[in-house]
């Protein structure tokens, strides 16, 4: 949250013991939060400059190799010592952040003025960490309702938008293709259960000649084709999960942190999700099995024994 005219925000304590009043807040820090150049020794970068209480010199871990800093060295154009280099989930923030103390970021505007009321220096930025970070559509519009038109509220849905949209569109495809493999699969199960049903036509006359209604053996096929889906789900699922731990434990799939952000694609299976899998692969699988033991019902006796 920043002011409407990016400027400080003079009531800074005053907001804050609002917004922490308010429904899903959990804590509200205050910070500045500037675009700036950093350099160290003879490299130069861009970085997002933000300013926090105490006396350390925090450098994301990227923008620290990429400057060649290392923790507890002194810079030759400053007294301050980088007192850690930290990595972040988001390779972005890692490559880009750097946090200083609140009084060297109003020295570092040239005025070494404090903007405050007493000994609290005006802060930029207020941030919020919310106890649901998937409710941060909803909390953002409370705040804006808390606070006016006075101020800018941004969540972190709302900052990565571009990167949402992406991802929603790569969705979309891996539901594409996921219903493809479903249709493949239920293919392979009707082909199967017709080549069984063919292999069966005499099995099936002489039950058909003893007196087994078609019904029955519809019912028949169709156990049987449930039976095999069933084996088939269950193989599926263990070794799908297998594959998500897998593949978090050896970060399998690697992709460009430039583009997304991140270093690798995490795998976290939703309960949910699973059970609506199994389920639709279950009706699928009984949907192909339903032609196959249909046709088992329609195989005459008469016929069916005189050919054998």
């Amino acid at each position: 949250m920043t002011a409407a005219n990016a400027g400080p925000i003079t009531d800074s304590a005053l907001l804050s013991k609002r917004l922490k009043n308010l429904e899903n807040v959990a804590e509200v820090e205050t910070a500045a939060l500037e675009h700036a150049v950093v350099s160290f020794d003879s490299s130069t970068s861009y970085a997002l400059l933000s300013a926090a209480d105490g006396d350390r010199v925090l450098v994301g871990k990227q923008l620290a190799e990429r400057l060649g800093v290392i923790p507890a060295k002194r810079s030759r154009s400053s007294r301050s010592a980088i007192n850690r280099r930290f990595e972040s989930p988001s390779t972005e923030f890692s490559r880009l952040a750097c946090r200083i103390s609140t009084r060297r970021e109003s020295t570092f505007r040239g005025t070494n003025s404090r903007r405050s009321i007493g000994n609290v220096l005006h802060p930029r930025t207020l941030n919020l960490k919310l106890n649901d970070i998937y409710k941060s559509p909803e909390t953002s519009a409370v705040v804006r309702g808390a606070l006016g038109s006075g101020f800018r509220v941004s969540d972190w849905q709302e900052s990565n938008r571009p990167l949402f949209a992406a991802l929603s569109l790569e969705r979309r495809v891996i539901a594409a293709i996921i219903a493809l493999i479903f249709l493949i699969a239920a293919l392979n199960v009707t082909t199967t259960l017709a080549l069984l049903v063919n292999e069966r036509r005499f099995d099936i006359g002489v039950l058909r000649a003893c007196g087994a209604s078609s019904r029955s053996l519809i019912a028949v096929f169709l156990i049987e084709g449930a039976l095999l889906g069933v084996v088939g789900i269950v193989a599926g699922t263990l070794l799908g999960l297998a594959a998500c731990a897998l593949g978090n434990y050896f970060r399998l799939v690697s992709i460009s942190a430039e583009v997304y952000s991140l270093n690798y694609v995490p795998f976290h299976p939703n309960g949910i999700s699973i059970v609506f899998i199994i389920v639709c692969a279950f009706l699928a699988v009984l949907v192909a099995s339903l032609f196959p033991a249909m046709r088992a019902g329609r195989v005459t006796p008469a016929d069916n024994l005189r050919a054998h």
